[in-house]
């Protein structure tokens, strides 16, 4: 059992690694959108 929780914990870990990076993106994406205007 305690196998399984680290594994989520990683992935959970993994997961908003990602998110970050997407909505860092995200952001950059809109700040060039409105920089253009």
């Amino acid at each position: 059992m305690e196998k399984v929780k680290s594994e989520i914990v990683r992935v959970e870990a993994d997961l908003s690694e990602n998110l970050k990076e997407k909505v860092n993106l995200e952001i950059a994406r809109v700040a060039q959108e409105m920089n253009r205007s």
